[in-house]
Formats: C-alpha cells, sequence, structure tokens
C-alpha cells in the first residue's frame, strides 16, 4: 500500500518507472494518490497510468476498508488535502451502509489536528471539510492511516486510532501492520540496501536544502504499538 508520492513531479516518465518496477512483483499493489503525484497529469490521467480509481473500497473480515484521494489536481501552489464532493457522497453512502463494521482508511493527507504537524499550513485536509465529521461520527470507529507531514506519529482519540509515516527518504522503512483479533500491530522494517540507503540521503539532501525542521522518527511509540477500537 503506497500512500501517496510516489512520484515527485507526476510526471508520466515517473509513473511509468516507478510501475515498471511494481509490475514486475506479484504484489497486491494499491496506490492511494499523494499531492506531488498530481502536480503535473489530471486525475483522469494518472487513473490510467496506475491502472486503479483514484478512490476504492472493499470489505473484508476485518472491517470496510476504504482508500481515498485527498489530492487538489495540478495544483503545486496548494498541497493542502480536500475531499470533492462526488467523492464525500460515495464516502458518506458507504458509512451509512457498514454501521457495523470498523472502517480502515489510506489517504495521503491526515485529519486536522490528529497526527504530528497536521494541524501545520497545509499539513491536512482542511479543517472546514465535511470529511472530518462523518469519520469521527462512525460509531465503531477504525484506523486512518496517512503521510503527507513526514514523521511518524500515532494518535489515539475514541474510537479512532490515525497511523502515520514519515517518507522513505527521511526514514527508509516500510510500515508492517497486523490484524488479529480486533487488535492492530504495527511496526516499522528498517531497508536495510546500502544502495537505497545512499539514494535516499541524497534525495533527502535535495529535498530540503538543510536539516530537518522537525523529528522524524517521532517517539517510540509512534513506531510501534498495538492498538485496538475499545
Amino acid at each position: 500500500m503506497s500512500i501517496g508520492d510516489l512520484t515527485h513531479h507526476g510526471k508520466q516518465d515517473e509513473f511509468k518507472q516507478i510501475y515498471n518496477e511494481i509490475t514486475s512483483t506479484e504484489a497486491n499493489w494499491k496506490h492511494v494518490l499523494g499531492n506531488h503525484d498530481l502536480y503535473s497529469l489530471r486525475k483522469k490521467e494518472v487513473e490510467v497510468l496506475i491502472n486503479q480509481p483514484r478512490y476504492q473500497a472493499f470489505t473484508t473480515e476485518e472491517g470496510l476498508f476504504v482508500l481515498l484521494d485527498t489530492t487538489r489536481e495540478r495544483r503545486p501552489d496548494d498541497w493542502s488535502g480536500i475531499i470533492d464532493l462526488e467523492q464525500y457522497e460515495w464516502l458518506e453512502k458507504l458509512v451509512h451502509e457498514h454501521t457495523d463494521l470498523p472502517i480502515f482508511v489510506f489517504a495521503h493527507h491526515p485529519l486536522y489536528n490528529t497526527t504530528t504537524r497536521s494541524a501545520e499550513w497545509n499539513g491536512s485536509i482542511v479543517r472546514e471539510d465535511a470529511v472530518h465529521q462523518l469519520l469521527t461520527s462512525h460509531k465503531r470507529g477504525g484506523y486512518y492511516f496517512c503521510g503527507h507531514c513526514h514523521v511518524h506519529s500515532i494518535f489515539k482519540q475514541n474510537q479512532w486510532s490515525y497511523i502515520q509515516t514519515a517518507a522513505v527518504y527521511d526514514h527508509p522503512v516500510a510500515r508492517l501492520v497486523t490484524i488479529h483479533n480486533g487488535r492492530l500491530d504495527t511496526s516499522l522494517y528498517e531497508i536495510g540496501d546500502d544502495q537505497l540507503l545512499k539514494d535516499a540521503q541524497f534525495i533527502h539532501h535535495n529535498v530540503y536544502k538543510q536539516e530537518t525542521p522537525f523529528h522524524t522518527l517521532g517517539r517510540y511509540e509512534d513506531q510501534k504499538r498495538t492498538l485496538s477500537l475499545s
């Protein structure tokens, strides 16, 4: 599961390069769009390149899984998140039809004022977006996975847990998630490939041009934690 910004400029050749690598594996791959993925192309064009709809949902015995598109189309000047009306109405119908199931949401942008840095300028889905109230009103609650803010962070409030993962060039890891008996375990798996680590450091240096103005790793409990809905 990619939680967005799989590309940097959102150009066609970037998508083709990374998807050549992805399709050479047998992974069941899902791609949630990030703001960088939409800097150059229209959403319809990106859907064709990734061979997936920009938002989708499916159910398993664990709950309702929802993949959201929180991006703005070709707006590098505004990297905040938003849910368009068409998608909101689709999501509202899903939430009302599955009141008995917990929801597992995957989106690039966090909800406002949940995880670390999500209350900063352009750091979340805008606070006035109705999606905030829709999700938090779901009585079974759920888990909200996001990226965007470049910091590992886990925050629990009432029936919802918010799980944010840093960018790979900030901290070269993959987040592992296991669901069992109503509990969710999450931890970080370190990428040990020397060349990938070197590439990540190179990208990090060229993106920030200076020291990172925040602590990417967060706290220990932002990296490894067991969560439940109760």
